[in-house]
């Protein structure tokens, strides 16, 4: 007998390839218990998938019984799972359940191995052997089978009906596409009980699919998180269509070739160039309405709103830090102010005071200094002069760097250790700006080791990158302190005025660089500063 190709194996083929989609993405961005039983339960109705295309192209009756038994070991546990699947995402506390429904579903497991679960085959619909449900183990599978589903349904229908907000929608879109989805796939036990009616249902099964698949992606169906792009969506869209339509037209090459009994190579081509011509305006259609109700946009505004997003953002962020700088300064200027007011009221009283006018030359222009020295700097911060990068040698900066306070490291007794093992050390950047920053990074390493110390210039190579690392064994940083470090006005010395790091990490920034900072106390600091490698 001559079995070709027919609905009921094409309806596996297509629940396999979209239920494999569903199972890779739960197991990429699945984390918790729920997500491997889901996956699982994914997998059972993917093994039936299997056992649909061997049945449906079974041209004998033993190959038939290899293709049931093999689809029965997944439809066994599809209900299970979905119970326990339920019950996890509606948490659900039902261990009595589940233990009898794995222990049940075990037993038929084995059972399906022998002649005691399904023992004849009858072919029917022209194309397929189909089992005979006179055996009474089966008949008991399926009865157990069906209360599982609607248990499991009744119970997510009273969790939506509590649920609210994007859990309810999870809860929704769920119910839906298991409901879709076991809809059509129970119809598959008809012909089983002597009701001839062709499983079309089976198709249905791969609908859930595609409502899971949909829902995870925009609704995080399960908590599940999936992050993708835009291109993968429509190569996973066009390889879809392009099976179809490679589907399609076998179909109908068939049906001609029996319904007319044609054998002309010219009419299939013609066949084939019609479908190609449709192919193009349908994916355009199908791409416009992902952009539409899916992504929200198409492509070229999605990346125009991204842009103003990005506007958006960095205008937010210079608004932080303006409102940061105002407040520092605020608190900053106040202390030296008030001192100043201080004595210019006392001024007239004790104009003839020594020990006053000797207090007033020695504290007013230090509080002066210090007012001008935070404004210098905010001044610095502020300043919008286009940066001037050209190719520069960092080894000849920090050089120029080590050389200008050689005299002060040496005063400290602090030891000055360069390793610079970068066979590359050319770099685009302002060198005034970049002399400034280690200038800065020196003196705070200069400032740490009080009693003397080590101070360690390292160059490496890394990833096309120049690492610079500047190690001290002062006194270092608490833990809970780095991430404030580049703060503006945020110091950890009695002296600081906190804009030192704040203005270094704004000009490396600038200068297309990263920097790091690493700390314990007493173990010392470790600035690393990143740069791109430019050729020499």
């Amino acid at each position: 007998m001559n079995i070709t190709l027919n609905p009921y194996s094409i309806s596996g083929i297509i629940l396999v390839v979209t239920c494999s989609i569903l199972v890779l993405l739960i197991i990429i961005y699945g984390k918790t218990k729920a997500h491997r039983l889901w996956a699982l339960f994914n997998v059972s109705v993917g093994i039936w998938g299997v056992g649909t295309i061997l049945t449906g192209q079974a041209g004998t009756e033993t190959i038939a019984f290899i293709g049931w038994r093999c689809g029965f070991a997944g439809v066994i546990f599809i209900p299970i799972l979905f119970y326990h699947v339920v019950s996890s995402f509606c948490q659900l506390e039902r261990r009595k359940v589940i233990s009898f429904a794995y222990l049940q579903g075990f037993l038929f497991f084995f059972l399906n191995t022998t002649d005691s679960f399904v023992k004849d085959l009858r072919f029917i619909f022209d194309s397929i052997y189909y089992p005979i449900a006179n055996q009474p183990f089966f008949v008991s599978f399926v009865i157990i089978w069906v209360i599982l589903v609607l248990w499991g349904h009744i119970e997510l229908f009273r969790f939506c009906k509590k649920a609210k907000g994007n859990k309810r929608n999870q809860g929704l879109y769920l119910f839906l596409a298991m409901a879709i989805g076991f809809s059509g796939g129970s119809m598959n036990f008809l012909p089983m009980f002597g009701i001839d009616l062709y499983p079309w249902g089976n198709f249905a099964i791969s609908i859930y699919v595609a409502i899971a698949t949909y829902a995870m992606l925009r609704h995080s169906l399960m908590d599940i998180e999936v992050i993708i792009k835009k291109t993968l969506v429509y190569s996973g869209l066009i390889s879809i269509i392009t099976i179809i339509y490679i589907i399609v037209i076998y179909l109908l090459e068939r049906f001609f070739c029996i319904a007319i009994g044609y054998k002309s190579v010219t009419l299939t081509i013609a066949i084939i160039a019609l479908f190609a011509i449709m192919f193009i305006p349908l994916k355009n259609k199908i791409q416009y309405a992902l952009d539409k109700y899916f992504f929200k946009g198409t492509i070229d505004q999605i990346e125009r709103e991204k842009e103003l997003l990005g506007t958006e953002l960095e205008r937010s962020e210079r608004l932080k830090s303006v409102a940061a700088l105002a407040a520092g300064m605020a608190h900053e200027i106040k202390n030296p102010l008030t001192s100043i007011k201080t004595f210019i009221e006392y001024l007239d009283d004790k104009d003839n005071d020594p020990e006053f006018r000797k207090k007033f030359k020695s504290i007013v222009p230090k509080e002066i200094d210090k007012i001008t020295s935070i404004i210098n700097q905010l001044l610095g911060y502020s300043r919008a002069e286009k940066i001037k990068t050209e190719k520069r040698d960092m080894h000849l900066i920090l050089d120029y760097v080590l050389d200008l306070y050689n005299s002060t490291l040496i005063s400290k007794k602090i030891k000055l250790h360069k390793e610079y093992n970068s066979s590359n050390s050319v770099i685009m950047c302002d060198d005034n700006q970049i002399k400034q920053v280690f200038i800065n990074i020196v003196l705070n390493c200069v400032e740490a080791m009080q009693k003397g110390g080590n101070l360690t210039v390292k160059t490496q190579d890394v990833n096309n990158e120049l690492e610079i690392s500047v190690h001290d064994d002062g006194a270092g940083i608490p833990k809970d302190k780095i991430k404030h470090i580049f703060d503006p006005f945020y110091t950890t010395k009695e002296k600081g005025t906190g804009l030192g790091l704040f203005v270094v990490h704004q000009i490396i920034d600038n200068n297309d660089g990263k920097i790091a900072i690493d700390s314990d106390l007493n173990r010392g600091t470790v600035v690393k500063v990143r740069f791109t490698l430019s050729s020499s």
